[in-house]
């Protein structure tokens, strides 16, 4: 169950980043430009979705509490599993500016 989150989440991260990718070598063929468009991404989309996983586990967890022994035990399956899919999400929101700086070789955040 934990790989399918997993593999979710890094499914919609790399969807975002070829979004960015996409429209930055669209509109002008300069690769900085499209690192700021993924770095922007990364800093304004995924702290949010985490921040709303994180949110969402809370709520399935509380409602799971209240409901009968199987639904909370299923919820609190899921409430584990958003949880820490909303800390991976912030993990990788912090890691990402530092990998486009290691590959950039300057500082993305004041670049951008």
């Amino acid at each position: 169950m934990r790989a399918r989150w997993f593999s979710l989440l890094f499914a919609s991260l790399l969807m975002l980043s070829c979004i960015g990718l996409s429209t930055a070598a669209a509109s002008e063929p300069n690769i900085t430009a499209a690192i700021c468009d993924v770095y922007n991404i990364f800093n304004s989309l995924v702290p949010i979705g985490a921040g709303l996983a994180i949110f969402a586990a809370a709520v399935v967890y509380a409602i799971g509490q209240m409901l009968g022994a199987e639904v909370r035990a299923r919820a609190t399956v899921w409430a584990h599993a958003l949880f820490f899919g909303g800390i991976f999400g912030i993990i990788i929101a912090k890691v990402i500016p530092w990998l486009l700086n290691v590959m950039t070789g300057e500082d993305v955040s004041t670049a951008c």
